[in-house]
């Protein structure tokens, strides 16, 4: 999508100052975090708009009590009506089309940016990364999420500039080093409903995608006229695997602890795993570090207290069938299932107050995070399901016959019904 800004001098001299064709991913990655190469932008930062999730569940609940004293007012002499009008609509509601496409996400949103499409990409962010990826190594673009922040090189400037967002490593100058993260939130800033965070979401509008990422190794330039502006949205998922993330407090956020140190929270799961492990039933040892019971103890970790992981843990043995145990894990299924819908609803509906018709999703969380391919699907096809504006939703890396993209289309059509 181009618009006017793209017409203009600031522009002109934005693009004649970005980095050429041929630097690699790690020299463009060291250059464009720099806070003098970032002064570039600060003109066009004003034209970047901030869509803070986290403050939709205070909105929903002033609606909620709005509908519901006009909806006092009206039953009375209007249910049949109403009512009536109710099913007409349900009828003239669409569902978006959904799309499998087999390339990364960054260049899926480029292409149909370029078509005219208004354009906003999912962004899959760690826990506690605002920016939403690690830059590691000297070639920072091996995974989707990578190479699509690198495709935009003024968000790192934008955060670190306005939305309390803090540089860690390095000398505190900004400057990209290796094996770092860009820009992190301070523990102290999770729950700060002023404070962006990936664990509600939040979207960034009208960035200007410059370059492409060419074999992961080095950056290509797109000519002027192909450059467009396409809106990140940053959304991070709970994560059951404790190799992965030391933190997942940034992703569990609308869980049900009230314990915030991350750390704590893993510990809890490997004790877990060390109870089930000391039984003398080999059977049992084996199974306790499958990924399945891994997934079960770490959503009773984020989603229940640590006396029910506790409980959990202790009658496990020899005692799946039981209904405390049984219980335990409903409790935490059904936390889990309102904290998923809650992050989806929140996307769709981020992504829509940013004016967007096309949305860029892939299969989150369901590979190193541990989180269920048929529970994310079921309900992304909820949230979306409820969508007023997305006409087209793309999925990045997957193949046309993906069965993801099945489970999800037919979530959509049972929350219609």
């Amino acid at each position: 999508m181009s618009s006017d800004f793209l017409k203009t001098s600031e522009f002109d001299n934005i693009y004649n100052n970005l980095p050429e064709t041929g630097t690699s991913t790690g020299d463009f990655a060291y250059y464009t975090a720099n806070p003098e190469f970032q002064k570039l932008f600060h003109s066009h930062f004003q034209r970047i708009s901030i869509i803070n999730c986290h403050h939709f569940k205070e909105e929903e609940k002033e609606e909620k009590e709005e509908e519901e004293e006009e909806e006092e007012e009206k039953e009375k002499k209007e249910k049949v009506k109403k009512n009536s009008e109710k099913k007409n609509q349900k009828k003239k509601t669409f569902l978006p089309e959904l799309f499998a496409y087999e390339k990364f996400s960054g260049p899926v949103a480029l292409e149909l940016a370029q078509s005219g499409k208004k354009v906003a990409v999912l962004i899959f962010a760690d826990s506690t990364n605002v920016g939403g990826i690690y830059m590691t190594g000297y070639s920072p673009a091996g995974t989707q999420e990578e190479q699509t922040v690198l495709m935009a090189p003024e968000i790192y400037g934008f955060l670190g500039n306005r939305f309390g967002v803090h540089d860690i490593g390095g000398n505190g100058d900004g400057i990209y080093n290796a094996n770092q993260k860009r820009y992190s939130l301070s523990k102290e800033d999770y729950e700060n409903p002023e404070v962006i965070n990936p664990a509600y979401g939040y979207i960034l509008t009208n960035l200007l995608m410059t370059h492409e990422v060419q074999q992961r190794m080095s950056m290509k330039k797109l000519p002027k006229e192909s450059v467009v502006e396409v809106s990140y949205a940053f959304l991070s998922m709970p994560s059951f695997a404790t190799g992965v993330s030391g933190d997942p407090i940034g992703a569990m956020l609308i869980g049900q602890r009230e314990e915030k140190d991350g750390d704590k929270i893993y510990e809890d799961i490997k004790r877990a795993h060390s109870l089930l492990q000391s039984d003398h039933d080999e059977s049992i040892k084996n199974h306790c570090f499958s990924d399945e019971t891994t997934l079960k103890a770490g959503k009773l970790a984020i989603f229940c207290s640590e006396k029910k992981l506790q409980d959990f843990a202790e009658q496990y043995m020899g005692k799946n069938g039981s209904r405390e145990v049984t219980t335990i894990l409903e409790e935490a299924q059904k936390n889990y299932e309102a904290c998923l819908l809650e992050k989806f609803t929140n996307l769709i509906k981020g992504t829509e107050r940013a004016g967007a018709d096309t949305l860029i999703l892939g299969k989150i969380g369901c590979g190193a995070f541990l989180n269920n391919e048929n529970e994310i699907s079921k309900f992304m096809g909820k949230a979306i399901a409820k969508s007023k504006y997305i006409k087209y939703i793309y999925f990045a890396g997957l193949q046309k016959n993906d069965p993801f993209i099945t489970k999800v289309k037919e979530a959509m059509k049972n929350e219609e019904i």
